[in-house]
This record gives structure tokens, C-alpha cells and sequence, in this order.
């Protein structure tokens, strides 16, 4: 992780498959710092270097580089809001590496979800990164759980509406939202607690 803080843009080649490679290293290490921020206490300026990275894109490149790159998000966070911030910034980077080649539209789609990642990654840096005391478990609205569907899947409508009898809950300490039929004996909330 040390080489992407200390990360420093190389002179243009004229290797443009060079260029790609290194550009696929470069995210791979952006992502791999936020994965460390999302799992790992104390460890926010993972964060800043990585929005830092980001912003010294040139997007227009990265955005061609990213597609097809095979970014999984990570399954779970720590309850803390720095960690879910940074998977907040994991999903939009997994997202961009899921949009086609082809036409300007999905062009854009893919450095408007670069820019979304970038903006994650600057409020993990900034959030606290412990698990606030006295957190509880609350119910929300329906509504809620929609409008996070809705942001984590911005091209797949079908997924915006969740199945009747979906009991939507909230993490008080660091807003978390998770869900889970009504029917089923399962606790979303399990392991949740911070390591610290």
C-alpha cells in the first residue's frame, strides 16, 4: 500500500499498451486500499491516498482502462462509517468496471460512477472511523431501503422495488442500511460489531 501513497504520475510513453497496463495497476491498487479501509481500523489515509490517485486521473483514460477490469465489491464492512463510505466507493468502482465498450453514453456512465468513487473516497478519509457507542439496530421506511437500491443499481430498475415483506433496518453508529425478508429467521446484522 506504501507505493500508492507515494504514487507518483510517470512520464507519457510512447507505449500505449504500457500505459494501459500501469493504468489497470494504478486502480487495482486504489481498489485494493479501499477494500483495506472498508475490512481494517485505523487506516483512513488508505482513503485520502486513493481519492488523491483518483483526482490526478486523467478520466478520460481511466474510463477506458476500467471497463472489463474485474473489480468485485467486498461482501462485508466494519460498522464504521469510514468503511462504509469506502464501500460506497468499491461499488462504484465495481459498477464502472461492469459498463460496456460502445457509444458515448456508456462512456459517461462510466466517469460519472470514476467521479462518484473519487467523492467516496474523499468523505472516507474524513469520517470517523470507529463505530460510534450506543449505536442500536432501528426499522426504516420501505423507502429507504428503495432509494439504496436504487443507488447501488442505477441501471438495473427491476432491482429498485424489493419484495413484499422485506423489513428494512438501519445501523444508528454508521447508517448502515441492510434487509431481510420477514419470513426468514436470519440476523442481517451479524458480526457487525467493530473490531475495536
Amino acid at each position: 500500500m506504501q507505493a500508492l501513497v507515494d504514487y507518483q504520475v510517470p512520464e507519457d510513453g510512447p507505449d500505449h499498451g504500457y500505459a494501459h497496463f500501469y493504468e489497470e495497476t494504478v486502480i487495482e491498487c486504489v481498489f485494493l486500499a479501499l477494500v483495506t479501509v472498508a475490512t481494517r481500523p485505523g487506516v483512513r489515509f488508505l482513503a485520502a491516498a486513493a481519492a488523491e490517485v483518483l483526482l490526478d486521473r486523467s478520466l478520460g483514460f481511466t474510463t477506458d482502462v476500467v471497463r472489463g477490469m474485474a473489480l468485485e465489491d467486498v461482501l462485508d464492512n466494519r460498522a464504521a462509517p469510514a468503511a462504509w463510505e469506502a464501500r460506497r466507493a468499491l461499488w462504484a468502482l465495481a459498477a464502472a468496471s461492469r459498463v460496456p465498450h460502445g457509444g458515448d453514453q456508456q462512456w459517461h456512465e462510466c466517469m460519472m460512477l470514476l467521479d462518484r468513487a473519487l467523492c467516496q473516497a474523499g468523505l472516507a478519509s474524513r469520517v470517523p472511523d470507529r463505530h460510534r457507542r450506543g449505536a442500536r439496530i432501528v426499522t426504516v421506511a420501505p423507502s429507504a431501503w428503495r432509494a439504496l437500491l436504487a443507488e447501488r443499481y442505477p441501471d438495473r430498475p427491476e432491482l429498485h422495488h424489493p419484495p413484499l415483506g422485506t423489513l428494512a433496518t438501519r445501523c444508528t453508529g454508521c447508517g448502515q442500511l441492510r434487509a431481510t425478508g420477514l419470513d426468514l429467521h436470519v440476523d442481517p446484522w451479524h458480526g457487525h460489531e467493530d473490531e475495536t
